[in-house]
């Protein structure tokens, strides 16, 4: 499989402005933004564990494409941003993270990609962030084809949520047949629930299983391993799932769902004693 490369075509439109067949993306110098950026953290004593916005740690210089989570941002939809590019690139060869801000925050939501330090401004929805990645070769895959995936799985999803487990299993399947790299850790984590509530115990651990192995940092892959660990009666094995989802995704402290299960695993293996065995 040959390198992905981000786009080499940008030409320069104006003063700062880079056109990449979206509407109004900028690409400002990357000095003055690095040096900008690097300011405001320090002026605010921002201490968030997010990423440098330009500083390059990818072994080897990989691709990398790193979206400001900042306030503004934020809140003009990058954490949506962030899952779009998720969904649409193979993450086995390029780095999709968060970051601390890039400036102009009134012009976001904003990202950057390296090593190349190409700033692009107002990317917002699926299909701008599809437009973008269009202009490269994703994993020898098309971005309209990563798109349709997308899609397949969204209607899946839907189907869940209304109720028809069996048709939105229809639907992941359909998007996994089509061998799309981008995105399948996802979909073979949805099928994992589809089969657990179905009673597909075993279906429900080939496809965690599955999601772990293309997606090892994903946490959800290793919850969904230890819902199927658990209903097998394998509460070892579930207790490492539940660290190692932890280990992944250090925002499950603040899952009350995760906690609870967390807590039942140990009492079963006696790890802790159940609040109820002081009562007599």
């Amino acid at each position: 499989m040959r390198p992905v490369m981000f786009p080499s075509t940008l030409h320069q439109v104006g003063a700062g402005t880079v056109s990449v067949g979206l509407p109004l993306l900028q690409f400002g110098h990357r000095e003055t933004l690095r040096q900008h950026a690097m300011s405001r953290r320090d002026a605010r004593g921002d201490t968030r564990s997010l990423k440098p916005c330009f500083r390059v740690t990818a072994a080897g210089g990989n691709n990398e494409v790193r979206i400001c989570t900042n306030t503004s941002c934020r809140k003009m939809g990058s954490k949506q941003v962030l899952q779009h590019f998720n969904e649409l690139v193979d993450l086995s060869q390029v780095t999709v993270s968060e970051c601390g801000c890039l400036g102009q925050c009134g012009n976001g939501p904003n990202l950057v990609l390296l090593p190349d330090e190409r700033v692009l401004r107002h990317v917002s929805t699926p299909s701008q962030v599809a437009q973008l990645v269009k202009r490269q070769v994703v994993g020898g895959e098309s971005a309209e084809k990563a798109f349709l995936v997308l899609q397949l799985r969204t209607e899946g999803n839907m189907a869940y949520g209304n109720g028809d487990s069996k048709r939105a299993l229809e639907l992941y399947g359909e998007a996994l047949a089509m061998g799309v790299l981008a995105g399948r850790n996802l979909l073979h984590g949805n099928r994992s629930s589809v089969r657990f509530g179905l009673g597909d115990i075993k279906g429900a651990l080939e496809d965690a299983n599955s999601a772990i192995e293309i997606a090892p940092d994903w946490g959800k892959g290793y919850i969904r391993k230890a819902d199927a660990l658990e209903a097998m009666g394998n509460d070892e094995e579930a207790l490492e799932a539940l660290h190692a989802a932890l280990d992944k995704d250090g925002t499950l402290t603040g899952s009350k769902e995760y906690k609870q299960q967390l807590k039942q695993v140990r009492q079963r293996l006696g790890l802790i004693i159940s609040e109820s065995a002081g009562d007599d």
